[in-house]
């Protein structure tokens, strides 16, 4: 029997090559979260979700280091086209989460990949943001 996955690793080509690049240059939101055993500021490509007058993060590979340092640390920054905006992150669940999880997927279609993998919504960490 194959274990439950939880965490889909990238590939090396987009976590060493196209995501420092990405980052580099602001080409897509930048997610600033304080890693949870450095202690040092970590910047990450995200894909916000606006649903219902919010601001949401959903974690499509699962388990990623991200989401736990959020979930160790709330505070963050998210930086848009240049401009940041500081926030707290509040992980949300149940019903609420499986909605977000479903409007996520129908708004960004790139990642049906690791939906597929990881069908289940729990298994994608999702915050709300609160500015």
């Amino acid at each position: 029997m194959k274990p439950d996955k939880k965490y889909l690793r990238p590939p090396f080509i987009l976590s060493k090559i196209i995501n420092p690049l990405i980052i580099q240059f602001n080409l897509v939101p930048i997610l600033t979260v304080k890693g949870r055993i450095s202690g040092n500021w970590i910047k990450v490509p995200v894909t916000p979700l606006e649903y219902e007058n919010e601001t949401y993060l959903v974690a499509p590979r699962g388990e990623t280091q991200w989401a736990r340092n959020l979930r160790k640390n709330s505070d963050g920054k998210l930086t848009i086209k240049g401009n940041s905006r500081n926030f707290k992150a509040i992980e949300i669940s149940d019903k609420l989460q499986n909605e977000v999880v479903a409007e996520y997927q129908k708004k960004v279609p790139a990642v049906k990949s690791q939906f597929t993998e990881l069908p289940d919504p729990k298994d994608h960490p999702t915050f709300k943001l609160q500015f």
